[in-house]
């Protein structure tokens, strides 16, 4: 593909991204599904067999069609697992690999993830962690405050922010092909990340937003600086976790340490290896060295 269309395609999908909801989760898709198409995205990932539990209680088989370097997908994988239910893990290629019978018969966006309960499809990420939540509330981890109205809402206002901010300002840092642009860029991500932390310490002592209450809240952010503090690092000399964010530091390191999460996450070579599709053909930095 031509390296300036391939710009150009970033460029707009950048200025479409800021778009709210889960047009903003699409486009990102699409544009991840672009981009990662190398051998490694071929191959399921380290971590990718099911180890629910508890059978779904309406009797209808659960699948997942899924591929790991998403962390859209990452989002509902760890829902599932989360809430201890068995399910069906489906690994779908990206790129150029991606099987027709997946656009054709599951998906015509070709995204992931997407959650198949019985015959119904569930489409986005959001989407698809709420509908695990509210299919099987009684079951595992409970991921919405089930009584209490203020702390709901005050994870949907950091999700809504979350998704404004650090998602695409990670991502432009990451994409960013103009060394000349890297420190307003990391400038400007550095400020929310701090902003983040600042809502974390007002929320709660931690570990999690809400306390010692795993939540949505850190389920729908998680999967992102999973793959971020791995990526930007490496690509761009960037860390997204540093010291001056302890409590964000506190809150990844009790996320990390979920039987949940660990069996989702994938090693940080793994991230590296397949999101150079965002960070190439320039490849790395210099940036913070």
């Amino acid at each position: 593909e031509d390296p300036a269309e391939l710009k150009k395609t970033i460029e707009n999908l950048q200025t479409a991204l800021s778009a709210c909801g889960s047009e903003r989760e699409r486009l990102q898709g699409l544009l991840m599904n672009d981009l990662c198409d190398c051998s490694a995205a071929k191959a399921p990932p380290p971590n990718a067999a099911a180890s629910g539990k508890i059978a779904t209680s309406c009797g209808d088989k659960l699948t997942l069609y899924c591929h790991a370097i998403c962390p859209f997908a990452h989002r509902v994988w760890l829902a599932v697992e989360e809430k201890g239910i068995e399910y069906e893990f489906v690994h779908i290629p990206l790129g150029k690999e991606k099987p027709e019978w997946y656009v054709e018969k599951i998906n015509p966006a070709g995204t992931v993830p997407t959650l198949k309960c019985g015959e119904k499809i569930i489409l986005e990420s959001t989407w698809g962690a709420e509908f695990v939540e509210e299919m099987f509330p009684e079951h595992g981890t409970p991921l919405y405050p089930t009584k209490d109205a203020h702390l709901k809402y005050d994870i949907r206002v950091l999700l809504d922010w979350f998704g404004k901010n650090i998602v695409p300002f990670a991502y432009r840092l990451l994409k960013n092909q103009d060394p000349a642009l890297d420190e307003e860029y990391a400038t400007k991500l550095t400020e929310f990340v701090a902003d983040m932390n600042s809502r974390f310490e007002k929320q709660s002592a931690g570990p999690y937003f809400l306390g010692p209450k795993f939540s949505m809240a850190d389920l729908l952010t998680c999967t992102f600086f999973d793959r971020f503090r791995h990526t930007l690092k490496h690509y761009r000399g960037y860390d997204i976790l540093p010291d001056s964010v302890p409590r964000l530091q506190q809150w990844m390191a009790a996320v990390d340490e979920r039987p949940a999460m660990k069996a989702t996450a994938q090693p940080g070579a793994y991230y590296i290896e397949l999101y150079a599709g965002y960070a190439n053909p320039r490849g790395q930095s210099t940036l913070g060295k």
